[in-house]
């Protein structure tokens, strides 16, 4: 397989105890991912992959479905490809997600606040620049009742009745 070739995902093969790992800001994407999951899934609890410029719904699906314990996950800067789906199946699949910074992916949309929501130990949500949507007005009320932290600065389409909380 040519991905085992490739330095980092040799590395990222090599790690079946790996708790945490940052490669932000990386050329690192959904191959990684992918082993990533299948080498030390049930052990990661913290991923950084801020800025990786060729990472998708796939690779984080792959992610969702092997890393049923991760606790910490910031993909911030997400290319146009990480879209509200990747966050649906993150939500399914990583129940213990209580950090999560999707701070200026540009293909999600406000409409993650609703996903958020479902997560039971949320307790630090990051949306800050993300674009409204129409299912905004449930998904802001539902994620500040779950998280003690919730960014939402630079959302500019954010309108006031999408935040009222009752």
């Amino acid at each position: 397989c040519a991905l085992r070739d490739d330095p980092c995902c040799k590395v990222v093969l090599s790690l079946s105890a790996l708790r945490s790992l940052d490669i932000s800001n990386t050329r690192t994407g959904d191959p990684a991912l992918s082993l990533l999951s299948l080498s030390a899934g049930d052990s990661l609890r913290e991923l950084a992959m801020r800025g990786s410029s060729t990472l998708s719904d796939a690779g984080l699906l792959d992610l969702a479905r092997g890393a049923p314990y991760l606790q910490v996950l910031d993909i911030a800067c997400s290319p146009p490809g990480v879209t509200d789906a990747a966050a649906a199946g993150l939500a399914k699949g990583c129940t213990a997600l209580h950090t999560l910074t999707l701070t200026r992916c540009v293909g999600m949309t406000l409409e993650v606040l609703g996903i958020a929501a479902s997560l039971p130990s949320l307790k630090l949500l990051s949306a800050a620049g993300l674009k409204a949507s129409g299912g905004v007005q449930q998904g802001v009320p539902g994620a500040a009742t779950r998280a003690y932290f919730l960014a939402l600065s630079r959302c500019t389409t954010l309108t006031s009745l999408d935040v009222s909380v009752h």
